[in-house]
């Protein structure tokens, strides 16, 4: 009788022990829930700060491509001061009329000549060196935008896996029950639900509402200031051509022909190429939106 007693006993206490850890296991997989959907909380606070952050760094890439665009100018300037063959250029040759017709002799014209070239290439030399000023900017420019690129895809991502995993606690655990009792975390899972819904609509309204600054937005503003860049870059890179065959031209003195292809040269542009698309921002956003509807 006394075993009887002793193993009812024990089967009564072994069936609370797994009545509570059942319970207790269930219950700390919701708490758990609770946290991380608490950091989706601060990730979305975070996405409400980025704005101001986005902004600083885009008036930094602004700022040096107007830099670049400045130095590009600068450089056609400094090339347009440069006199062409023939010209006058500050030692000008003693003109005497024979037959009504000038004449200069040899030393004059060599004197000329010397002087053109000297110009010609003392230009040069400050052109080049704008060039490279111009381009570092330009880099500055295209590398600040490409970190953020890079940081902000990192980031949503982790955003969407820790959606998903909340996501999947409230499914997984929504309407358990426990020998027919009620659900035994259900406050506790509907906060989570709520809180998870809350973090899940600020993150969307932040990123997608048009107008307010949201993140892609702003990703498409930096995604501009790259094109920018890179057709600054094709600018400078023109100019510098424009500058040898400038110089070029000088070197085979009386060659229009070199002097209008260096010319032409300036107006033409390459067309820029595109940086890769921001295609994977359209496809995080449309998972958190399929995420939140599911909720």
């Amino acid at each position: 009788m006394l075993w009887l007693r002793v193993s009812r006993h024990g089967l009564l206490y072994l069936l609370v022990a797994i009545v509570c850890g059942v319970l207790m296991a269930k219950y700390v997989k919701a708490r758990v829930s609770l946290t991380i959907v608490r950091k989706l909380h601060n990730f979305a606070q975070c996405l409400r700060e980025t704005p101001q952050r986005i902004s600083k760094q885009r008036m930094e890439i602004e700022n040096n491509s107007l830099a670049a665009t400045e130095s590009s100018l600068r450089i056609s300037d400094m090339l347009k001061k440069i006199p062409r063959p023939g010209s006058q250029s500050g030692h000008p040759a003693v003109a005497r009329s024979v037959g009504g017709k000038p004449r200069r002799n040899a030393a004059e014209v060599i004197q000329e000549l010397q002087a053109i070239i000297e110009v010609a290439t003392k230009m040069e030399v400050v052109a080049l060196l704008e060039k490279r000023s111009a381009l570092q900017k330009a880099a500055n420019a295209t590398k600040a935008a490409v970190g953020l690129h890079e940081l902000y895809k990192h980031y949503l991502e982790d955003v969407l896996e820790l959606s998903a995993y909340s996501a999947n606690v409230i499914n997984s655990t929504r309407g358990c029950t426990l020998f027919g009792s009620k659900n035994f975390s259900a406050t506790l899972i509907r906060k989570v639900e709520t809180e998870l819904c809350v973090a899940l609509h600020n993150i969307i309204v932040t990123m997608c509402t048009p107008g307010t600054g949201g993140l892609v937005e702003l990703m498409l503003d930096i995604e501009k200031a790259v094109r920018t860049t890179s057709k600054l870059r094709d600018k400078i890179n023109a100019t510098e051509r424009y500058a040898n065959a400038t110089v070029s031209a000088f070197m085979g003195v009386g060659n229009e022909s070199a002097y209008g292809d260096a010319e032409a040269l300036e107006v033409k542009v390459a067309a820029a190429p595109l940086p890769p698309a921001f295609t994977r921002y359209g496809q995080i956003i449309t998972s958190l939106k399929l995420l939140h509807a599911s909720v």
